[in-house]
């Protein structure tokens, strides 16, 4: 299904295809009727500017702007008969230009315009386009400060999010889990990574066994280079784990875990409650209770 680029100026009033004067104007097959310019030019990562300028003697001229390559009929575009196509008559309006932003990277958008004359016949149709490739590598978002992250499913994992899609790359990730004063008691290598969309859930080895005698222990990861991909076949930078010596700063996601805290009391219990007599302004009963 083409989806198309609708309101293609939110700057510039332009005429809609419920004009009254074209309701009597019948555009006739493509011939001899005027020219129309367009042009499409790329002016940031993601956006581009689109300009359409008719020929003289044009009467109305329409256009469409797409992220799919189409096969446009003339008659079809200048009554606007396109979804998200764009009546102009051309006395109010000589030209139009604007720019888009916000458009998806790894897209490539299409220009379709045409004109017709006094007569209604119309020229050809006119077009440009314009590729937006995804030039930026995949990168950490919704950092917690410290890069301390929250721990999930008893601990053992943690969920981070990513500023686009992402698929498991060639680097490897690996863990370090260390007791509350940093010294190492298991490292490996990741093997389970759960993807969904930007979402990536990484969850320890099932060997690995944290120190139940440590009351803190910490989950540092290590990513090499591209360890995840976008579809633009950018990779992820790396990021080194573990505490810097010199800033004591941490530059990749851990977690902590916190062994479970039991009891070894064995012994008995006892619970004194007191009634309070406000006639006598003196202590009551005295209820005694024994676990």
């Amino acid at each position: 299904m083409k989806k198309y680029i609708i309101g293609l100026f939110s700057a510039i009033c332009l005429m809609g295809a419920g004009c009254t004067e074209f309701e009597d104007f019948t555009p006739v097959d493509m011939g001899e009727g005027p020219a129309v310019t367009v042009t499409a030019e790329k002016t940031a990562v993601d956006a581009f500017k689109v300009t359409i300028t008719p020929a003289e003697g044009t009467v109305y001229y329409s256009y469409i702007v797409t992220d799919e390559a189409m096969t446009v009929d003339p008659d079809q575009l200048l009554q606007a008969k396109y979804e998200g196509s764009t009546l102009v008559k051309a006395a109010e309006k000589p030209s139009v230009s604007g720019t888009l932003s916000n458009q998806n990277l790894g897209a490539t958008y299409y220009v379709y315009a045409v004109a017709s004359n006094d007569k209604g016949v119309c020229g050809a149709v006119a077009s440009a386009s314009v590729e937006l490739p995804d030039e930026e590598a995949p990168y950490l978002v919704n950092v917690p400060d410290g890069n301390k992250y929250k721990a999930t499913n008893g601990g053992r994992s943690v969920v981070l999010t990513f500023n686009e899609t992402v698929v498991r790359g060639s680097g490897a990730i690996t863990y370090d889990v260390t007791k509350g004063n940093l010294t190492s008691y298991a490292s490996g290598t990741i093997e389970s990574v759960a993807i969904n969309n930007e979402s990536v859930t990484i969850t320890l080895p099932e060997s690995v066994v944290f120190d139940e005698n440590e009351a803190v222990s910490y989950v540092f990861l290590d990513f090499a280079e591209g360890a995840f991909a976008d579809a633009g076949g950018n990779v992820s930078a790396a990021l080194v784990g573990g505490v810097d010596e010199e800033t004591q700063t941490v530059a990749a996601p851990y977690w902590e875990y916190t062994a479970a805290q039991e009891s070894d009391f064995t012994g008995t219990f006892g619970f004194l409650f007191y009634q309070y007599d406000l006639q006598t302004q003196q202590p009551g009963y005295t209820y005694g209770i024994r676990y």
